[in-house]
């Protein structure tokens, strides 16, 4: 059976192929009882357009993508619902990418998106260079970091406030009596693990407390990586008394390593984490935390896409949502 044409759909409706290709393209006005025998026509004889020809033709495919370093993390599927959320508002479809922390392989899908003539892209940046994101402003493609910034690069950032919100946490162990306080850290190699790591320095300096070396974990990425460092760290005879997660996925592998160390959170060693824990839900007690809303940072990255896109918006803004602190039953006053 050969490919049905606008030519067939046009005999068919008994209208001009020009009329037909107004009613897919929707950039013209027709009539609407025109434009709904048009649409009749074309469901009968089950016409689909050709969505590539199209695009080349108006220059534009409707299609953002979000790149986040792991599809597995739900904090990044928080993101990509509200980001769907705004991006759907304006007749666009979301295609996510994940590049698994890997640097060299982000890099690769930046290229494929932009081969595929994507029209913006959200990312959560694990590639600290940034050139190929430049690469893309250069050709006209909005670029929006979210949850974290590169150096240097002039576009808009949706970010947290990571360096007051780990003092806080910090602060609040301290507080609660502990002076013996070990980090488990994130990705030193982006500004976000950085923030974290010297709000939790700055928090036990103003204190007056010092960090021995083997308190401070190297930096990580994995949940595997989070188990093996605390794991070491309690084998230690000077083992801390509390531990701050400086993400979730730090806290998965964290309590793990507790857990097989024989270690009750709260009772044995306190735990906090800067984030949204999701197993709290299954564990008692609920570990406390620096919540992150995911979901409102993909809201704010949709809206500020919005207006780039209409052309009625800024080309570079920085946004910083405040995480909440909320403290939970993992933190024993000693």
């Amino acid at each position: 059976m050969r490919d049905i044409t606008i030519k067939d759909i046009a005999s068919q409706a008994g209208v001009s192929i020009s009329t037909v290709s107004r009613v897919i393209n929707g950039n013209y006005p027709v009539r609407q009882s025109v434009r709904e025998k048009v649409e009749a026509v074309m469901r009968e004889l089950e016409y689909h357009p050709n969505g590539v020809a199209r695009s080349l033709r108006i220059n534009r495919t409707n299609l953002v993508a979000l790149v986040v370093a792991d599809l597995s993390n739900h904090f990044f599927m928080e993101i990509a619902k509200g980001l769907e959320a705004e991006v759907s508002r304006m007749g666009y479809h979301l295609v996510i990418a994940s590049s698994g922390g890997d640097a060299e392989k982000e890099r690769e899908l930046i290229d494929t998106l932009v081969e595929r003539r994507i029209d913006a892209l959200v990312i959560a940046a694990v590639d600290a260079k940034g050139d190929k994101l430049l690469r893309c402003l250069r050709l006209g493609i909005p670029v929006i970091l979210v949850d974290r910034a590169i150096p240097g690069l002039t576009t808009s950032q949706i970010l947290w406030n990571d360096f007051e919100s780990s003092y806080q946490l910090t602060r609040l162990l301290i507080e609660n009596g502990h002076r013996k306080i070990g980090i488990v850290n994130v990705t030193l190699s982006n500004p976000n693990g950085k923030n974290r790591l010297e709000g939790y320095r700055q928090a036990l300096a103003d204190a007056g407390l010092t960090v021995p070396e083997e308190y401070v974990s190297p930096s990580s990425f994995s949940e595997g990586q989070a188990y093996q460092y605390v794991m070491g760290l309690m084998e230690k005879g000077n083992r801390p008394t509390a531990i701050y997660c400086a993400n979730n996925v730090m806290l998965e592998g964290t309590l793990l390593a507790l857990r097989e160390s024989g270690l009750r959170v709260c009772e044995d060693i306190s735990v906090v984490v800067f984030g949204n824990p999701v197993c709290n839900k299954y564990i008692t007690p609920q570990i406390t935390s620096a919540e992150q809303d995911s979901y409102e940072m993909g809201c704010r990255a949709g809206e500020i896409l919005a207006g780039v896109l209409s052309g009625k918006g800024l080309t570079h803004t920085q946004v910083v949502i405040q995480s909440r602190l909320v403290e939970r039953g993992s933190v024993k006053r000693i």
